[in-house]
């Protein structure tokens, strides 16, 4: 009796103990070996590889961005050539779709490298702007003409004046002109246009101008039978052209780095910034970060996310700044500062982002203030770029001006809303501002008694908000497989403790409260 006894308890001692082992082994795999598995299953559904749903989505985004418009109409044109104060009122926004087709070169699995163009491509939206069509007239500033009288010599203004009116079309040959917005803004208004009654002398002029505006990107020259025949002007039209040769990574080889540019037009530094005195060139100029539309997974508070932006040739560093939700998926902030289009070092001459090439509304060649960053290098134009309604920038331009509210961090701040652990943009918005200096220019009517102030062109909100059919997918992907994986593992937990309870529960009372 006394042996039968001792073999029952020591029948379940050992399976007390191998239900204690599997209880271990099972909590070890609940909270250690299953989310690396789910990781692992992520990392791999968002490398770039082809054949798979998320090269697809990288090839060509199945989705539109949005892409909004505000514009700064001209009340008093005529006053402002007299020195008076602009007064200004915002129209829009124009909304477009933007849509993104990304042109393979190279598929490079040895360097873990995908190289391609992007190709844009804008269709305006009727519903979503209301009101507001392509055919509204608007009294806006003439970037060709702000160009011509900063651009050139006393002498060439002097000789461009009297042949204004056969190298530009009477009603663009002022600083301020009545125009359709869908003209402005991508299909663009024609000038230097070459024929018969130009003339000698104007016809040299024209060659002038064409010479003086050869590296604005905004400009594009226009062919016909093989022999340039007219340039064109549109604020937009430029980003339905390739922007750039991009080579970025596939996150095979280093998950981390997927999406990152690795060279950009086969170089890894910019030409566009920097001095010979300021010591943070490589800050500015370095390729990095990448092209807004995807990021790497395992985001984390400490991540700090750079975005490269060819509209504005540099990086714009964003960092986590809260949580959100969108449409039910949780999300970490990442966005701007009030830092980030400030000096980076302590004197202003010193920074790389001062180029000087844009003369201030003085005259004078210096630094802007805090908050405007001279574009001349990246786009060819004297223009500068700040953020919507001057946010963080020198409160000076903003009351330099009538009819620019003060800013609004909840409409004019640039960020994003990402998925931490996939790395999905839910919600992005890219948000600039583009402006001009006035100032007097002597020889061209137009500009010999101008205010000096900086004053707002336009400004754009250009994003995306995940559709609810890929917030489905992502559910899917991830947030599903984590509440099944949930369900299976506290369901296994349970079972495996409830058994160890019950032979524990036996074990004892066999030995201590039976003979």
């Amino acid at each position: 009796m006394v042996r039968k006894t001792f073999c029952s308890i020591k029948v379940l001692l050992i399976t007390t103990l191998a239900l204690l082992v599997v209880l271990v082994g099972v909590l070890v795999l609940s909270f250690v070996g299953v989310p690396k598995i789910i990781d692992s299953q992520v990392k791999s559904s968002v490398q770039l590889e082809k054949g798979t749903e998320q090269w697809d989505r990288f090839v060509e985004l199945p989705f539109p961005l949005h892409f909004k418009v505000w514009l700064f109409n001209v009340t008093n044109p005529e006053e402002i050539q007299k020195s008076a104060k602009p007064i200004l009122n915002e129209v829009g926004p124009y909304y477009y779709d933007e849509t993104v087709i990304k042109d393979i070169m190279l598929y490079n699995p040895s360097d873990d490298t995908v190289t391609y163009k992007r190709k844009l491509s804008f269709a305006f939206n009727k519903e979503e702007s209301g009101t507001l069509t392509e055919d509204d007239e608007l009294v806006l500033l003439n970037p060709v003409m702000l160009s011509m009288s900063q651009l050139t010599t006393v002498l060439e203004r002097m000789a461009l004046g009297g042949c204004l009116d056969r190298i530009f079309p009477d009603r663009y040959n002022n600083l301020f002109i009545k125009v359709k917005v869908g003209m402005m803004l991508f299909e663009g208004y024609e000038f230097a246009v070459k024929h018969d009654d130009l003339g000698v002398a104007c016809g040299i002029i024209r060659n002038k101008v064409i010479q003086k505006t050869a590296n604005i990107r905004n400009i594009e020259k226009v062919y016909k039978d093989g022999k340039l025949y007219s340039l064109r002007f549109s604020f937009f039209h430029y980003k339905e052209s390739p922007d750039g040769v991009y080579s970025v990574s596939r996150g095979v080889d280093d998950i981390s780095m997927l999406g990152h540019i690795r060279r950009w037009n086969e170089a890894i530094q910019l030409p566009f910034w920097g001095r010979s005195i300021s010591f943070n060139n490589d800050t500015c100029n370095t390729v990095r970060g990448t092209d807004s539309t995807i990021y790497p997974p395992s985001i984390t508070e400490n991540s700090e996310l750079d975005i490269f932006n060819t509209d504005i040739c540099r990086v714009i560093k964003i960092t986590y700044a809260g949580q959100d939700t969108y449409k039910g998926v949780d999300g970490f902030i990442f966005t701007i500062n009030e830092n980030t289009l400030r000096n980076e070092t302590e004197f202003a001459e010193n920074d790389c982002f001062c180029v000087q090439q844009t003369l201030n509304e003085l005259g004078e060649s210096s630094c802007y203030l805090d908050g405007l960053i001279d574009l001349k290098s990246c786009v060819g134009a004297p223009i500068l770029l700040s953020f919507p309604h001057f946010l963080y920038a020198d409160d000076h331009y903003r009351e330099a001006v009538e009819g620019v509210d003060e800013p609004d961090e909840s409409i004019h701040k640039l960020y994003l809303l990402v998925e931490p652990n996939t790395g999905t943009p839910l919600e992005g918005k890219k948000r600039a501002q583009l402006n001009a200096v006035l100032r007097p220019a002597n020889f061209l009517s137009f500009s010999e008694d101008l205010p000096q102030v900086v004053i707002p062109m336009f400004w754009v909100d250009e994003g995306v908000s995940l559709p609810q059919k890929y917030v489905d997918e992502l559910n899917d992907m991830y947030f599903n497989r984590l509440q099944i994986a949930a369900g299976v593992k506290y369901g296994v937990i349970a079972v495996t403790l409830a058994a160890v309870v019950t032979s524990t529960g036996f074990l004892v009372r066999k030995k201590f409260f039976t003979g």
